[in-house]
């Protein structure tokens, strides 16, 4: 099965993010960040609380997603728009749950506002972003 983290980089390259482990501007990425391009979204799988459902196969995985970009304007919006593809129904659903890669996604929630974590050795701007999902695989292992 694939993490939180992949399936969501996969999903957001499917969304027009960027190009995923590419090494042009807005390339994406899984749990290690590049030394180039200057403009890069990372996701990391951050763990999470322990399964509070009562269905023992939907899971809640916390994920964080990183912008690198050169300036905080191209940066912040871009996290902005990620966060309206991750948080927000698209045209057409009735409800929030989505299929994306081998899981059904209940719902994402972001758990922080965009944060800085200030500039990288290059001067490159740093934004991060905290969310959390309740998910379910598509099948269910007995």
């Amino acid at each position: 099965m694939s993490s939180a983290a992949d399936e969501l980089a996969h999903w957001l390259e499917d969304q027009g993010i960027g190009l995923f482990g590419g090494n042009a501007d807005w390339s994406i990425h899984v749990d290690r960040e590049p030394v180039a391009p200057d403009r890069v979204v990372t996701l990391y799988d951050t763990g999470g609380p322990a399964n509070f459902s009562i269905e023992p196969e939907i899971r809640n995985p916390t994920i964080q997603v990183r912008v690198r970009g050169v300036t905080f304007a191209e940066a912040y919006e871009m996290q902005e728009r990620i966060s309206r593809l991750l948080t927000q129904p698209g045209d057409g659903y009735a409800s929030f749950e989505r299929t994306i890669g081998e899981h059904r996604y209940l719902v994402i929630a972001r758990t922080s506002d965009i944060m800085s974590l200030g500039r990288d050795a290059n001067d490159r701007i740093r934004l991060t972003a905290n969310y959390e999902a309740l998910r379910q695989p598509l099948e269910i292992e007995s």
